[in-house]
């Protein structure tokens, strides 16, 4: 049984798993520029809600 698990260590990179992909940085930061739109979005129709009109 050891046989089959003493295989050697082959990894040569040490970037993140969601890096080492062709275009992945350029899918992660879609993402991260898509999430940070919508928390802004977010939280500027909070603040509006919030605030709401002034009493006349």
């Amino acid at each position: 049984m050891a046989g089959l698990l003493a295989f050697p260590n082959k990894i040569t990179s040490t970037a993140p798993l969601y890096f080492r992909l062709p275009r992945s940085k350029l899918y992660v930061g879609v993402y991260a520029a898509a999430f940070t739109v919508g928390t802004i979005g977010t939280f500027t129709g909070l603040f509006h809600i919030i605030m709401g009109k002034p009493a006349a």
